[in-house]
């Protein structure tokens, strides 16, 4: 009985050893808000704000779109992030995308590929490539993750 109970337990420890995270994580956000004002210049824009221009109505701020597939910090590896942004925060910060121009109200501001070559200390050497709209994250896009807008 000890012997099936055993068997069992490291069957069941090998297949817990030997799931791998999915390849690629979908996942996303949204903003939407409500701006009052009565300092505006014509029926809509409101002067002096950039991001909540739009005044007396509801707004779809931004909508991402997040596709990840993270790289494997033990051998060498690759992974990519991409994020596609909908919505007036798109249309703010929209750079000249050339093959990427996704018209006016969206933008892709993350789209990169991590390389990784792997170290005696397990924890690895990333390479980035691609665009970026901030390289240390302190200051980014999207709202739930930047400091400065809490």
């Amino acid at each position: 009985m000890r012997r099936v109970a055993l068997a069992g337990l490291l069957l069941v420890t090998a297949s817990l050893a030997a799931q791998t995270p999915p390849p690629l994580k979908l996942s996303g956000w949204a903003e939407a808000s409500y701006i009052y004002s009565r300092r505006s210049a014509g029926d809509t824009i409101i002067v002096g704000r950039l991001y909540d221009r739009l005044q007396n109505r509801f707004t779809l701020n931004a909508f991402g779109v997040v596709l990840d597939k993270p790289y494997d910090p033990a051998k060498r590896s690759a992974g990519f992030h991409t994020e596609v942004l909908f919505g007036q925060n798109a249309t703010v910060i929209k750079s000249g995308g050339g093959a990427l121009d996704l018209g006016t109200q969206a933008d892709i501001p993350h789209l990169y590929v991590t390389l990784n070559l792997p170290t005696a200390n397990g924890s690895g050497v990333q390479f980035k490539a691609g665009r970026m709209p901030t390289l240390l994250g302190l200051e980014v896009i999207e709202t739930a993750g930047n400091q400065n807008c809490r």
